[in-house]
């Protein structure tokens, strides 16, 4: 089984696999900043904590370790390095932010935290891959004006024209 939970804004609150739930603490800006979750056998206990750097993920505390986010022009993480500057992760993405490889000889369960641009839950039902959309909504629809003056009617066309009522 696995399942995942969301608050009011469509940001992720809790992970399910199996038997092990995994929940996330957000700041303000929602970043997640902290993971908890019941695999110790005593929940809830401290997984993960992130640090931003204008709002960009730019290190990850996990198994007493720091690791650091080495982005693109696009704000995905491409390389995950530790403290030595060895490459831990080498990761590439598809279009839309979903992770197309790593070069890694075992992904760390925690990997979608990498990815700059979280996917919210989709509105479609059974759709698997419905495009993100910004927090506030889609953008909004400009005004439609009438035309300055009216159209020309196509040759072997009638044009109706009704009394309007005062």
């Amino acid at each position: 089984m696995f399942q995942k939970m969301y608050d009011a804004l469509g940001q992720r609150v809790r992970r399910t696999v199996e038997t092990v739930w995994s929940d996330s603490l957000r700041d303000l800006s929602g970043n997640v900043i902290t993971e908890f979750n019941n695999a110790c056998g005593t929940p809830p206990c401290w997984v993960a904590g992130y640090m931003y750097l204008g709002g960009q993920l730019v290190a990850e505390y996990t198994n007493s370790t720091t690791y650091f986010a080495h982005s693109d022009h696009l704000g995905s993480a491409r390389l995950v390095t530790d403290l030595n500057k060895n490459i831990v992760e080498n990761l590439d993405y598809l279009p839309f932010g979903e992770i197309n490889s790593t070069d890694s000889a075992s992904p760390p369960s925690n990997l979608p935290a990498w990815s700059a641009t979280p996917k919210p839950p989709s509105t479609t039902p059974g759709s698997a891959n419905t495009l993100p959309s910004s927090p506030a909504g889609p953008p909004p629809t400009p005004p439609v004006s009438p035309p300055s003056t009216p159209p020309t009617p196509n040759p072997g066309t009638a044009t109706l024209t009704l009394p309007t009522t005062s």
